[in-house]
Formats: structure tokens, C-alpha cells, sequence
């Protein structure tokens, strides 16, 4: 018989690897409108800035800016999409201001007053 494994560390802490996302962001996502290809790049670029703890600078309000390079290969791979639906998907988050992009290095907006 084996021992089953704890879901958390003694001093509450979730075990294993996790995305440390704010319940704000969970419930801003889970009140606006996004395609198949929108969710899944959303949640790709997510994964890929926040997982990654990859802070690029503090706002004056304290919001951590995450950016992370993620070439359109990446995407590709991991979410199943073509370019065409990769490159559509993040022109619409970036119009709605959830991500801002610079080339291949994309930056998650904590600010959700600013989303559209």
C-alpha cells in the first residue's frame, strides 16, 4: 500500500510548481468575452511571463510588469494554432490592452482598469 502525497507543505503552501495569479485577474478573465485562439494565447502568455516570475519593472503603483520573449513557434506548439490565428489573437488582446507586444517579447497587464 502506498502513502498518498500531501496536496500542500505543512505551513500551507500549494505543493509542486504553480502560477502565482491574483484572484482579481481569475475574475476579471472570467467576465470578459475571448475566442478559442484569444483564451489560449491569453493563457500561453500567462503561463510563460507570470509562471516564469520574469518581473520586468514595479509601476508607481506597484503593479509588477511581467515580459517574457515568446516567438510565435512557441505558440504554435504548445496552443495547436496557425500564425495566422496566433498573430490575429495577439493583435486583439493588444488592442484590448490585457497584453502589450514588442516584437516577440510580450507583457502581461496587470492594470485590468486599463483592459478593454
Amino acid at each position: 500500500m502506498s502513502k498518498s502525497r500531501s496536496v500542500s507543505y505543512p505551513d500551507g503552501r500549494p505543493y509542486g510548481r504553480y502560477t502565482n495569479l491574483s484572484n482579481d485577474v481569475f475574475d476579471k478573465l472570467a467576465d470578459i468575452e475571448l475566442t478559442r485562439a484569444e483564451r489560449k494565447v491569453l493563457t500561453r502568455t500567462i503561463r510563460d511571463t507570470i509562471g516564469y516570475s520574469k518581473i520586468q519593472s514595479w509601476t508607481k503603483e506597484e503593479v509588477k510588469r511581467v515580459t517574457y520573449e515568446i516567438p510565435v513557434e512557441r505558440f504554435e506548439e504548445k496552443t495547436g494554432l496557425s500564425k495566422a490565428e496566433i498573430k490575429t489573437a495577439l493583435n486583439n488582446l493588444e488592442q484590448r490592452k490585457i497584453i502589450e507586444c514588442d516584437g516577440d517579447k510580450i507583457t502581461f497587464n496587470h492594470h485590468l482598469e486599463e483592459w478593454l
